[in-house]
């Protein structure tokens, strides 16, 4: 079944839907996982085919791939060895509609939450965590809106009520909603003005901002130290309060912006577990060292936390097969591309 929109003419905007490329949920699941590639990999939480997959799909318009996608559970984690596979350097930018995910790009962490958008670059390690989540993606190269490793920040929300972010997601949900609808010729008119907007956005934004108050500043190393001690069996509140010579009281106060210090680090701790059983290596059949090394007393409680956090349990998310599928050739993208993807996709 092709990938193409109905109408099949060259002047309409070109799109990959992962419900028209087959029938079958397997193969429906497997061909999501390519149509990701260009921006990171992915598994889907215990997903049995496509349970669990409402919207995923992809437009490419002159110089943008677009996405919108909505899913329950799931993991993505972006390498350094895709350099060696997609040559242009890369930056997403989302526009989250529902949902909440947690981020990680080099040591910076972060979430993202209804109506926020966030410039990320893709060629950074990065990873991310979501549950029920609904968004917009942009895949952009580099060179497209001008971001600058150099000078910009890996990570970059872009946060409104400033006029100009406004119109950033104004201009991206009209490109997804109407745009990609319509000709070809006008949405990519609309891609032109949106990827201006993210260059004038960029010009005023540098990799090293005004130095934050002392007070910030102390919130973020304590969150540097936090993130660095997640394994460490002795992590406590009086460990982090002789590390920065505060009393419990001031570091429980420091910490409530996360959550607290316990709810924090649990949190933590059962995201990074969930990244090692859904991408690590020989992971199959050792759920409790991975619950051991990330300080669960038990299996059991560390099953129970799992599934009440992420709605599966470890062992399916150890079940998922998806990742497992995705060549290491991006020139050899088997059955599903070669039968239902458009050549322009193939040649990305």
């Amino acid at each position: 079944m092709s990938a193409l929109p109905s109408s099949d003419s060259p002047k309409s905007v070109p799109e990959f839907d992962i419900f028209k490329v087959s029938d079958d949920p397997d193969t429906q699941v497997q061909a999501m996982s390519e149509m990701m590639r260009p921006a990171a990999d992915f598994a889907g939480l215990g997903w049995s085919g496509s349970e669990g997959l409402e919207i995923v799909r992809m437009w490419l318009l002159d110089g943008v791939i677009l996405t919108e996608m909505k899913m329950r559970a799931h993991v993505m984690l972006r390498r350094p060895i895709h350099l060696r596979k997609y040559p242009n350097d890369t930056v997403m930018v989302r526009h989250h509609l529902s949902g909440q995910t947690s981020n990680e790009i080099g040591i910076d962490a972060y979430h993202a939450r209804p109506g926020d958008v966030h410039i990320t670059d893709m060629t950074e390690l990065w990873s991310g965590v979501a549950t029920d989540v609904h968004f917009y993606g942009a895949a952009l190269a580099h060179t497209t809106i001008g971001y600058d490793p150099a000078r910009h920040p890996a990570h970059v929300p872009v946060v409104p009520p400033q006029s100009h972010d406004c119109k950033i997601a104004d201009i991206f949900r009209y490109l997804i909603t109407d745009a990609v609808h319509g000709q070809l010729e006008q949405a990519n008119t609309a891609a032109a003005h949106f990827i201006s907007l993210l260059r004038g956005f960029l010009d005023g934004v540098e990799a090293d901002p005004v130095e934050p108050h002392p007070k910030d500043l102390r919130k973020l190393q304590m969150r540097a130290f936090l993130e660095k001690s997640l394994s460490n069996p002795e992590l406590s509140t009086e460990l982090v309060a002789e590390a920065f010579g505060l009393s419990r009281a001031s570091v429980y106060r420091e910490l409530s912006a996360l959550g607290g210090f316990d709810r924090y680090v649990q949190r933590r701790r059962l995201e990074e577990a969930c990244k090692e059983l859904a991408f690590g290596d020989n992971t199959r059949g050792v759920i409790g060292e991975v619950a051991q090394r990330w300080q669960f007393s038990s299996v059991q409680h560390f099953s129970r936390e799992f599934k009440r956090h992420f709605g599966v349990s470890p062992s399916q998310t150890v079940a998922t097969w998806l990742f497992k599928l995705v060549p290491d050739d991006p020139h050899e993208m088997g059955k599903v591309t070669a039968r239902g993807v458009p050549p322009w996709y193939a040649a990305i």
